[in-house]
């Protein structure tokens, strides 16, 4: 086998693994069968266990059926990927029915998993990763006069993180960064403009299919979010160049649409209810999927699936019951 097939193989096992994720959540958000969810969650972990949100739902479901032997497979899960028992002990009591916390952690070899998630770290990325962080938000919010500031702050920071994946020739891996280098980096890509995002767009496509990042909702939800501000609907190829599709439409009442399923919901003041900001008519929902499947994630029908909660509207009724 050739690597470069190899690495095609890795990339579908990924893909397929956080479908199956996918599908358990939409089981366990819906209260429909707890017991295939879990199982689903274990099968999906065997290939990709770095959305620490996602386990922690998996904990969640398997303490509900007081599963022992499930409970403890996604315990060694959390501390795999830096969940503390700190917060476990926060959590537990919303999550336990009944259970034990620390007598499921007795079984459990915490320090030689806490050992190797620490050992892996790399302290350097981190630390620079938390100077960029610090760096995004240092005039943010603030008064306009600093804005100029900021987006030459902005410039620094993408400068360094380019350098930084230019020495490795690849992103940062979750297993070096950790949940907080996770959550710095994520940071960055939320204040990029387009042409950075698409620099890094390659490398953010491999690392997803590599299982070795979080950050395929995060850069949809960027694409969105600049396409709002040039009014534009952008897409991606399948090498992670950014193409126009055509104007944005913007609703009666100020708002967007939006393109892949990203962007933020929004509650009416009239119901009470979250509604899902429209796709725009633009974009096809194959073209919708299609960038959704680039990038690890489910189809749009399966996401709606898993946020039960959220309802999906027309646009007009969007433009009746959501307003400024």
């Amino acid at each position: 086998m050739t690597l470069i097939i190899a690495i095609q193989l890795h990339a579908q096992q990924v893909c397929r693994a956080n479908q199956y994720i996918f599908q358990a959540e939409v089981l366990y958000r819906q209260k429909t069968d707890l017991k295939k969810a879990v199982d689903l969650y274990e099968k999906g972990f065997e290939i990709n266990a770095t959305d620490g949100s996602k386990i922690l739902d998996a904990l969640n479901g398997s303490a509900q059926l007081c599963d022992t032997f499930s409970s403890i497979k996604f315990l060694k899960k959390c501390y795999a990927v830096g969940i503390t028992t700190r917060s476990l002990h926060k959590l537990w009591p919303r999550m336990s029915n009944g259970m034990n916390l620390d007598n499921l952690l007795t079984k459990i070899d915490t320090n030689t998993i806490i050992n190797n998630y620490k050992s892996a770290l790399d302290t350097a990325i981190i630390n620079q990763l938390k100077l960029l962080a610090i760096n995004d938000q240092k005039y943010r919010g603030n008064d306009e006069t600093d804005w100029e500031k900021q987006k030459e702050l902005d410039r620094s920071n993408w400068h360094t993180l380019k350098n930084i994946i230019k020495k490795k020739g690849r992103l940062p891996y979750f297993k070096e960064i950790g949940i907080d280098g996770q959550e710095d980096l994520e940071l960055l890509f939320i204040h990029m403009d387009k042409k950075i995002l698409e620099w890094f767009m390659p490398y953010v496509l491999k690392s997803i299919k590599e299982d070795n990042s979080n950050l395929s909702e995060i850069v949809l939800y960027q694409l969105d979010r600049i396409g709002m501000d040039d009014g534009l609907i952008y897409t991606i190829n399948s090498e992670g160049k950014v193409l126009i599709l055509g104007n944005r439409t913007r609703m009666k009442n100020g708002y967007y649409c939006q393109s892949f399923g990203e962007w933020f919901y929004e509650r009416s003041s009239v119901t009470q209810k979250l509604y899902e900001t429209p796709i725009d008519p633009t974009i096809s929902i194959s073209e919708v999927n299609r960038v959704r499947q680039l990038f690890c994630l489910d189809s749009i029908e399966n996401k709606r699936s898993r946020w039960p909660w959220i309802e999906k509207i027309s646009i007009e009724e969007f433009e009746i019951l959501i307003s400024e």
